[in-house]
């Protein structure tokens, strides 16, 4: 993963910070169309209708992300900076129903290339064809 944390920082470092825009759960928190999709790891390709058996692909809809054995769901986002597009993501797991505050998280996205990061760990996706 040092390949993916690198990449994952150095596409923070070359964001241009933006006015901050926020939604939350009140508002109708909704992941973004750039962000919507289906994801897979880093560099491995894929595509969107096959089926697959990677662990690390995810699909993000309107208020969730889909991952392999549990779902994430959209409490806020906020685009933090324009180039790259990056958003700070709060989410909810399905893994822990007694959590209603949710992690916050970046999404940092380059064309197609989608780097997301809790400040412990880093992880570089595609985007699915």
């Amino acid at each position: 993963m040092r390949v993916s944390c690198a990449v994952a920082i150095a596409m923070l470092a070359a964001c241009q910070l933006s006015p901050a825009t926020a939604t939350d759960s009140a508002a109708g928190a909704t992941f973004p169309h750039e962000l919507r999709g289906v994801w897979d790891a880093y560099p491995m390709p894929c595509v969107a209708d096959e089926p697959s058996d990677s662990d690390m692909r995810f699909t993000i809809s309107e208020h969730v992300r889909g991952n392999y054995e549990d779902t994430d769901t959209l409490v806020s986002i906020e685009r933090v900076a324009t180039a790259p597009m990056t958003w700070r993501v709060v989410a909810t797991t399905s893994l822990d129903p007694s959590d209603d505050v949710g992690e916050a998280t970046i999404y940092v996205l380059k064309m197609d290339t989608l780097a997301v990061t809790n400040g412990e760990r880093a992880e570089v996706y595609i985007r699915c064809k």
